[in-house]
């Protein structure tokens, strides 16, 4: 067993430190080299005596190993250290580069964006403008036309419509004349309220008038006075004023000569 000459602590005989202190155990003959325990004072090989230097470099040198170890390891931590610092650069700069690369794409993007827009705005648009200039002529133009046609046709259903209103009228006007030939309708219904009611039953009404254009209007309204007219006629012959038929008559030839030449003029049936 050796003893440690700090301690006194018994180690190993194999061990070249103290367990309790870390005290070195041996040391080594300056003179022959021999190991010599660490509390003895001179080599049991030579008898030299072992100075307190020697046991001070023989202790530096056994400590060298574990000091070298731990500053390669220092070593290796530092250059672990810069292995990580230099991911952590090159990282950076892939992130700078690609961010340097998506400004650089998004400008030449753009350069070539703007020179189509611009191309196609400058270069093509008088073309283009032309085109749809004449497009927009024809679109307005054809929106015209059909805005006409309706127009039109509106106005001849209207038309139409009014000449029918005068029909019926015409149809009243026979079945009174038919009513008085056959006495139904006496000299005393020729006054008051019946011929009053009976007039207003042959008066166009405004809602139909009011879809005419004023020319139209003019030529439905003429005619419907004369339909009125030989209404009147009718009842002032009933009351022996005879002569009152034959004025009818020339109305009734005035009317149809007036709504021929109407349905003529705008086309109706």
């Amino acid at each position: 067993m050796k003893v440690c000459g700090s301690c006194q602590a018994t180690n190993k005989d194999t061990s070249k430190f103290c367990n309790s202190c870390g005290t070195i155990l041996e040391n080594t003959c300056e003179k022959c080299g021999e190991s010599v325990p660490s509390t003895s004072q001179f080599c049991h090989n030579c008898g030299t005596a072992i100075s307190n230097n020697q046991r001070v470099n023989n202790a530096s040198q056994i400590i060298e190993g574990p000091q070298i170890m731990t500053d390669l390891s220092a070593q290796q931590l530092g250059d672990s250290s810069d292995v990580k610092n230099k991911d952590e650069f090159h990282k950076i700069l892939k992130v700078v580069g690609l961010v340097y690369a998506l400004v650089i794409v998004g400008i030449v993007g753009w350069y070539f964006l703007s020179d189509d827009i611009e191309y196609s705005g400058s270069k093509m648009s008088p073309e283009i403008t032309a085109n749809e200039a004449k497009v927009t002529e024809n679109n307005g133009q054809d929106k015209a036309v059909e805005a006409q046609k309706k127009q039109a046709k509106n106005a001849k259903e209207a038309q139409q419509a009014a000449v029918n209103r005068l029909m019926e009228f015409e149809s009243v006007l026979k079945s009174m004349a038919d009513d008085i030939n056959a006495g139904s309708i006496t000299p005393g219904m020729a006054t008051g309220s019946f011929r009053t009611n009976k007039v207003q039953q042959i008066t166009i009404d405004n809602e139909t008038l009011n879809k005419l254009d004023n020319a139209s209007r003019t030529g439905i309204q003429d005619m419907n006075n004369l339909q009125k007219e030989r209404m009147n006629a009718m009842f002032d012959g009933l009351r022996g004023n005879t002569s009152r038929y034959a004025d009818g008559g020339k109305m009734y030839d005035l009317f149809y000569s007036k709504l021929n030449q109407y349905k003529s003029t705008y086309g109706l049936q």
